[in-house]
């Protein structure tokens, strides 16, 4: 047997204003990771990669799940339930989820964030242009030692002595 729902209830009013706070704090959050992407993503280790793909895919998943609750209780379609304090119940996990998908999104936004070791945009800082008294030379530095310094030329590496070097020079591309 049926009863008539109350939609006016202040339960029901609390659960219409929660969706429009869910709608707009995941829009928000889900804004920044795009914003926050700037693609920058080969430079993140792989592991961080995975972590961040899965609680992205966590949270859209939390994310519909709140709103689906907290919908059942500002829109009920059904007779009401035999506890009163069960859309209340209802509310409040609702709420919960709510936080804990907004958490795994803001987290796996902040993983775009991870710090470029290599410098710089093209991550190529490493590439020097080195002048000597006996010509010039370009590659990836692979060592400074004790007088020399080592590049990486075309798969070969280059000892330079340092009592030769005229000039060395930071340079994205040879």
């Amino acid at each position: 047997m049926g009863f008539p729902v109350d939609n006016r209830s202040p339960v029901h009013e609390t659960a219409r204003e929660w969706q429009k706070l869910q709608l707009a704090a995941l829009g928000f959050v889900g804004l920044c990771g795009v914003l926050g992407g700037d693609g920058a993503g080969a430079q993140r280790p792989l592991w961080l990669e995975k972590a961040s793909g899965v609680c992205a895919v966590a949270g859209l998943v939390l994310a519909v799940v709140a709103v689906t609750i907290v919908a059942t209780v500002a829109f009920p379609l059904g007779a009401r339930s035999a506890a009163a304090s069960a859309p209340l119940r209802r509310l409040r996990v609702g709420i919960g989820v709510t936080f804990l998908a907004v958490g795994l999104t803001a987290l796996a936004s902040l993983s775009t964030w991870w710090p470029d070791l290599h410098g710089g945009e093209t991550g190529n800082v490493h590439r020097l242009a080195v002048a000597t008294d006996s010509g010039s030379v370009c590659g990836t530095l692979l060592s400074s030692r004790s007088g020399t310094l080592d590049l990486q030329v075309d798969g070969g590496i280059v000892r330079v002595p340092l009592k030769r070097v005229l000039s060395v020079e930071p340079v994205i591309a040879c």
